[in-house]
């Protein structure tokens, strides 16, 4: 049964009432449901057994299993009190769901719209009960999907008191939790903690503080900080540790890191990136390496943490871009070929009118300083280039000229205005279309058609003896180098597949290429490059990269990886062999397996092992632990650096659905 207030009523206030029976008491203009009761005005929606509502003043009172929802929030009562024209609202043993908070007291009060105030309340993460962790607070001010502040907080665990806090302030968005301690051991520095706390004002404004004790070293001390504003971003990092080689060393050793990037958009087509790293030693980065990586960041990611000072502005139109670098040394213990600055003019390559000629023009003008040695010099680029597209019958052809000009202001005999050029000429030669045949696979269950595709590429290039020889030229100029005459040979393969379904599915691609240099005399064919992919649909894939020199019969590098990718499982196993030049090879094993372990168990094993030297390079085991609203994480590694083997092992525990999990620190095979 529904019914809706009366004409003039519902002009003041349009409601919607639903219940098992209603009565309305027409002179007191009151409504009251009982059984099943729903109730529904501007958003707000209420369920309750019983529901008691005035016309003339809005007052709503609700009993038994009462839920109220309301901008996204659901809240569930005993019994609550609401005022639809003031939106103020009170309710009495709350419980509620706000992302990634279950709360629970006993009285909420709304004392504003988008501000609820919890007496008496709780709130934890795990959705069991009792649950394995919760805050108690006397007082909780909660605003919705933004933040909570809890005052006179205590810590539980189970039924157990760990921590007093006066004042809890914690983000309801999707931000990392706040302290984070992972205790650790290693054969090079003994017994450590690597502990981090995680601040967030917002999306634009977060970061960590970092505390390490090392027991061989000493305490090391850090901080980032992710920052946005506008259009531009950046990111700031540093760290410092005095350190010692035993406990009772004095004084210490003073190492740190500075890291700074920061990128900002200018206008549409405007963009500066500006890099800073500036370390107190040549070997902070691969001594710490490891210890960053535990925290915070991936080994890829920290390679990039490269000492360097630079900053550039580029614009990038339509039809060219320019841009200014600057380069300066900052760190005492490297060389640098600085850039005061270097000016660069890139046009993109574009078709003359009525014509099927197309032009391009590269230019760049730089001054070269070195650092400290106090060599400098100016030097300046120019790149023209002229091509022509065309197509003859089944083949298409590209020729194309071009010079190289450079101008330095001296060279190392102290002559000036010193001028280098040469041209180049080259023709690229490929099919139309390729060479392409279709198959039916009539047998095969899910693939019913394979087109294999071949695309040979020939090009050739020229370029002969610059004016000048590069004998005087400073070794740190850009330079034009000898006489050249080659033949690029490239042949691409690739074989794909076509469902019921008309889904298309790469299985195939081989790609082979060489060169021929007319002026290597008795060595012309040079190495030869085969990169083979190979993938079924069964997640099952090959990969291979080699580089084979025709003239010794051998491979100087082989690398290979074969995988199989299941739903509950990933298993790879792969080569890497390198012999460069004859001399001594390296060549490794490698593998990796990491899956599940029923419901709770995560596993990740990789091992690295010299087949030359008959031992393991790195062995790595992570054991991963689902605590139901915690997950815990085991390392362990044993590495083998200088003939010396160097082992780690640490435990974290991390608090889940508050955020972002700590990242998986060593996921990338070898």
């Amino acid at each position: 049964m529904s019914l809706l207030s009366s004409s003039e009523a519902s002009e003041k206030i349009p409601l919607n009432f639903e219940a098992d029976k209603l009565d309305y008491y027409d002179e007191k203009e009151i409504i009251e449901g009982r059984g099943n009761v729903e109730l529904s005005y501007k958003g707000i929606n209420l369920k309750a057994d019983y529901v008691w509502f005035d016309l003339k003043t809005h007052d709503l009172l609700a009993k038994g299993n009462v839920v109220l929802s309301e901008k996204s929030q659901e809240f569930h009562a005993e019994e609550l009190k609401y005022n639809l024209k003031d939106e103020l609202m009170e309710a009495r043993k709350i419980t509620s769901f706000q992302k990634p908070w279950y709360m629970k007291g006993k009285k909420l009060k709304k004392v504003s719209p988008d501000e609820y105030l919890l007496e008496g309340g709780e709130f934890t993460t795990c959705n069991l009960s009792p649950p394995h962790y919760r805050f108690t607070a006397k007082r909780i001010k909660v605003y919705p999907e933004i933040r909570l502040w809890a005052y006179n907080t205590f810590f539980y665990a189970g039924e157990i008191p760990l921590m007093y806090l006066p004042v809890y302030r914690r983000s309801l968005k999707d931000v990392p939790s706040g302290f984070v301690m992972q205790p650790g051991y290693s054969s090079e520095r003994g017994a450590f903690i690597l502990s981090h706390y995680n601040w967030y004002l917002s999306e634009k404004f977060n970061g960590r503080w970092y505390l390490d004790f090392f027991n061989k070293a000493g305490w090391g001390k850090g901080f980032d900080v992710h920052f946005a504003s506008g259009t531009g971003s950046g990111y700031l990092y540093g760290y410092h540790i005095d350190e010692r080689e035993s406990p009772t060393e004095e004084p210490p050793r003073e190492r740190w890191k500075l890291h700074f990037r920061h990128h900002q958009k200018i206008t549409e087509d405007i963009r500066e990136i500006t890099r800073l790293d500036k370390l107190s030693d040549e070997n902070f980065r691969r001594d710490y390496l490891n210890d960053e990586v535990l925290k915070f960041l991936s080994r890829s990611e920290l390679e990039k943490h490269r000492p360097e000072g630079s900053l550039s502005i580029t614009m990038n139109k339509p039809g060219y871009t320019s841009s200014i670098y600057v380069r300066k040394r900052v760190n005492s213990f490297l060389e640098v070929t600085e850039n005061l600055p270097r000016i660069s003019f890139d046009l993109v390559e574009r078709g003359i009118p009525a014509t099927s000629l197309y032009y391009d023009f590269d230019t760049d003008f730089t001054y070269l300083h070195v650092s400290p040695a106090g060599e400098e010099v100016m030097q300046m680029k120019v790149c023209p280039q002229l091509s022509h597209k065309t197509s003859l019958g089944w083949l298409r052809a590209k020729p194309t000229i071009g010079a190289d000009g450079f101008w330095y202001g001296e060279n190392e005999l102290g002559e000036k205005n010193i001028f280098q050029g040469t041209y180049e000429a080259n023709c690229a030669l490929t099919l139309a279309n390729g060479i392409w045949k279709i198959f039916d696979t009539p047998g095969w269950k899910k693939i019913k058609k394979v087109r294999h595709l071949t695309l040979p590429i020939v090009t050739y290039c020229y370029t002969p003896e610059p004016t000048i020889e590069k004998e005087h030229i400073y070794n740190f100029c850009d330079c034009i180098g000898n006489e050249e005459e080659l033949i690029k040979v490239e042949l691409r393969n690739s074989i794909e597949g076509k469902t019921e379904s008309g889904e298309k599915f790469r299985m195939v691609d081989l790609n082979l290429r060489s060169f021929y240099d007319r002026l290597d005399e008795g060595e012309e064919w040079q190495n030869v490059y085969a990169d083979l992919r190979i993938n079924s649909m069964r997640n099952i894939s090959w990969w291979t990269l080699a580089n084979y020199n025709p003239h010794t019969e051998k491979f100087e590098s082989l690398d290979s990886d074969f995988k199989i990718v299941k739903e509950k499982w990933r298993t790879s196993i792969g080569t890497r062999f390198y012999e460069p030049g004859g001399e001594k090879n390296t060549f490794d094993l490698t593998g990796k397996i990491a899956g599940n372990l029923g419901t709770k168990w995560k596993i990740d094993l990789q091992g690295r092992y010299d087949l030359n030297g008959e031992n393991f390079k790195v062995r790595r085991v992570t054991l991963h632990r689902d605590l139901h609203c915690w997950t815990a994480q085991l390392f362990w590694q044993s590495e083998r650096k200088d003939e010396e083997e160097e082992t780690r092992i640490f435990l974290a525990f991390k608090i889940k659905g508050v955020g972002a999990e700590i990242k998986t620190p060593f996921i990338d095979t070898f």
